[in-house]
C-alpha cells in the first residue's frame, strides 16, 4: 500500500490525525502471506476508520454517531458526504465501495482471527491471493476517498490566516517580505498561500511553545 502511505504522509502534514491510519497498514502488509485473514480484517477496519475520519471532518459528528453503523453504512455515509460537497466526486462508485466493504465484513465474520477469536484449526481460511486482491481494492478505494478530502480542502479551511495574528507576526519579524510580480508580500501570507503544509507545521510548533500558549 505504498501509494496510500505516501498520500497519508503528505496529507498528514495538514491533518496529523490521519497518520493514525498507518497502524492498519502495518497489519495489512505484515500478515498478507502468513495470516491472510488478519490482513483482510485490517482492510475492513481501515475502510471504516478512514470513513469515520472523513465524515467527522465534514459533518462534525461525535464518536457515538457511528455506534450502530455497520461497515457498509459507515463507508457509504463518508462517500455520500464527499459527494454532497464536491461536485466532481463520482456518485456511481458509492454503492460499489459500500458493497465491497460489506463483503470484507462477511469474510471477517466467517474467518477473522482477531475480532471474534477462533477455535483452531479453522474450518476455512482465506489464501494469500484473496488477501492480495482485498488489499489492492482497499488501497484504490482509500486513495479515491482521501484525494476527495484533499480536493475539498476541509482541513485547510479549519485554519484561517487572519485568526493567527501572533504567529503571522512571529514569522514576519523573522523573515523579510517576498517580492511577487513587483509587489511586496508578507512572508507569513506567502507561506500560507504557497506552502500551506509548511505553514501548518510551523504553526503547530509555535502553539506548542510555553505549554501550548503562543509566545
Amino acid at each position: 500500500m505504498e501509494r496510500f502511505k505516501t498520500l497519508i504522509d503528505t496529507f498528514g502534514e495538514v491533518a496529523p490525525h490521519y497518520k493514525n491510519l498507518l497502524v492498519y497498514i502495518v497489519h495489512i502488509e505484515g500478515n498478507k502471506k502468513t495470516y491472510p485473514d488478519v490482513s483482510i480484517e485490517a482492510c475492513k477496519s481501515l475502510l471504516e476508520a478512514l470513513s469515520k475520519l472523513i465524515t467527522t471532518d465534514i459533518k462534525g459528528y461525535p464518536e457515538n454517531h457511528y455506534k450502530n453503523n455497520d461497515a457498509r453504512k459507515t463507508v457509504k455515509e463518508a462517500n455520500s458526504a464527499l459527494s454532497d460537497v464536491i461536485d466532481s466526486y463520482d456518485n456511481q462508485l458509492i454503492e460499489v465501495f459500500a458493497t465491497f466493504t460489506h463483503k470484507l465484513s462477511e469474510i471477517r465474520n466467517q474467518t477473522g482471527d482477531i475480532s471474534h477469536g477462533r477455535l483452531y484449526p479453522k474450518e476455512w481460511s482465506a489464501d494469500p491471493n484473496l488477501a492480495t486482491l482485498a488489499i489492492e481494492m482497499t488501497e484504490v478505494i482509500c486513495i479515491h476517498m482521501l484525494k476527495g478530502v484533499m480536493q475539498g480542502g476541509f482541513i485547510k479551511n479549519e485554519i484561517r490566516y487572519e485568526e493567527n495574528e501572533a504567529f503571522n507576526q512571529f514569522l514576519d519579524d523573522a523573515n523579510p517580505q517576498i517580492k511577487l510580480m513587483y509587489r511586496d508580500v508578507l512572508f507569513s501570507k506567502a507561506l500560507f498561500d504557497l506552502d500551506f503544509y509548511q505553514y501548518k507545521e510551523q504553526l503547530d510548533e509555535f502553539l506548542e511553545m510555553d505549554n501550548g500558549n503562543p509566545i
